[in-house]
């Protein structure tokens, strides 16, 4: 059998395409913003993006059918909502015929009054149409809402049963409580053992791999239990070294395809807060693309974001010490040294950074450099609505690694057969053994994804349609 991929030929199949048509119903939409979410919204306001869409054949004359685009949810102060409209009219600007339809939650209506206004006059100065501008005390069932545009009101319809929520439910999606604990969730564990934090893996092997296939596999059959599995050092270990290597990390995305997306996320979860630096930063980002993968792109969206929060905070601390380093190599004299003791420390570091001798400027290391790349790509690409595509490209690289480490196990287990009195070299005794007791047959994986992944209808689990009535 030929493992390239390469050589192939294959006809993709198509997956059908669930649509979820909100039609016209404003308190239907409100209720699956939850689900688009991830958790639902307090004190918050909500911008959604519609797009145009070109299927228009099954609507009523005087109809426009759009497809909900990009989500966004900002707290309720001028600044963050002028910022946030800016943000959806710069995502908005290259699709035809757009629109939008503010949320606003809340109590308080000064601060509802005051953010509604800022949003309405910024999408006006964007030249970015108004659908509805929707105001709710909070999201749930029979609460009832009220559009300021036209003083239409009605009550919010099921949030726990409704459309997007059973697709949420279907896919594994993770609901969170609230922001606060999207924010908590990713914070480092607060470890009995410390020295169990993984800073520096290492170079991932076969066997690193297969270990973290064997765990997927183990918990989706039941005979482990996820939480548990969670907490075993050998997991936690080898997921970072996969996730760290070049190669192997696109084995992960493409692993977490389908009903292992949400085993893969708490896996990653587990992984990023037992790690640090570089290396948890790189987990970040494999689990910001799995969760990319399975429609989650606020978890992603709000991982890759804290990412880069936490290596610029890096350097800025990292930067400090150079100039702290500095600050005692200066060349001054005695009583320049002690009278700058007495400046501000801003003044200090200000001083330092002046010195000839500072650069001021630091070097990511080759692991972060790669990091940022991907992150910042996978940003752009959930603004414009491409992120499907980057992960395309993922899945592709992961099959051409398949089908090499399919090889690597080939040759191991030949070199096992040939191996009569001397006995073969145990890692390669390893590769052969784990993969039988995990019943894989990665050469036939990477085929299974190349004949039946097809990203046009993946993209399109989620993309709820929206038609109002023309005014």
């Amino acid at each position: 059998m030929n493992n390239s991929p390469e050589d192939n030929q294959h006809s993709t199949q198509s997956i059908p395409t669930p649509s979820v048509h909100l039609g016209a119903d404003k308190g239907k939409l409100i209720a699956a913003i939850p689900s688009l979410l991830g958790f639902p919204p307090v004190d918050s306001m909500v911008l959604i993006g519609l797009v145009a869409s070109a299927d228009t054949d099954s609507l009523a004359e005087g109809h426009r059918r759009f497809r909900i685009g990009p989500v966004l949810r900002c707290d309720l102060h001028p600044v963050a909502v002028d910022e946030a409209v800016r943000g959806l009219s710069r995502i908005l600007c290259d699709a035809p015929a757009a629109e939008a339809i503010i949320l606003a939650i809340g109590n308080n209506d000064d601060c509802l009054g005051t953010c509604m206004a800022t949003a309405t006059n910024q999408l006006q100065r964007d030249c970015v149409e108004l659908q509805s501008a929707l105001i709710v005390r909070r999201i749930a069932t029979g609460e009832e809402w009220t559009d300021l545009l036209d003083g239409e009101k009605g009550t919010v319809d099921s949030v726990e049963t409704n459309e997007l929520a059973d697709i949420s439910a279907l896919s594994g999606a993770r609901k969170m409580r609230g922001r606060e604990e999207m924010e908590q969730w990713l914070d480092p564990a607060n470890l009995l053992e410390p020295d169990w934090i993984i800073e520096d893996r290492g170079e991932a092997s076969t066997v690193d791999l297969i270990q973290v296939l064997i765990s997927v596999a183990s918990v989706a059959n039941g005979t482990r239990v996820l939480e548990q599995e969670c907490e075993h050092e050998y997991l936690v270990d080898s997921l970072a070294a996969v996730c760290s290597d070049e190669l192997l990390h696109t084995l992960v995305i493409a692993w977490s395809l389908g009903a292992n997306s949400a085993i893969l996320r708490e896996m990653l979860a587990s992984t990023a807060r037992r790690t640090t630096g570089a290396v948890r930063r790189r987990v970040m980002l494999i689990l910001a693309l799995v969760a990319s993968a399975n429609d989650e792109g606020v978890l992603a969206y709000h991982t890759l974001n804290r990412l880069l929060e936490e290596l610029q905070a890096d350097l800025r601390a990292e930067d400090a010490c150079h100039m702290l380093d500095h600050l005692g190599q200066a060349p001054w004299s005695d009583d320049e040294e002690t009278d700058s003791l007495a400046d501000a420390p801003e003044d200090v570091l200000h001083r330092v950074e002046n010195e000839a001798s500072f650069d001021g400027e630091l070097q990511l290391s080759d692991m972060d450099s790669f990091t940022v790349d991907i992150a910042i790509a996978a940003l752009d690409a959930h603004q414009r609505g491409m992120i499907k595509l980057l992960l395309a490209k993922a899945v592709r690289a992961a099959c051409t690694v398949m089908a090499n480490v399919q090889m690597d196990l080939d040759a191991a287990e030949d070199g096992s057969e040939e191996a009569s009195e001397n006995e073969a070299p145990e890692g390669e005794h390893s590769y052969v053994t784990v993969r039988e007791y995990a019943g894989l047959d990665i050469a036939w994986e990477y085929e299974r994804l190349l004949q039946t992944v097809d990203w046009d209808a993946i993209n399109a689990v989620r993309n709820a349609t929206y038609h109002p009535v023309v005014r």
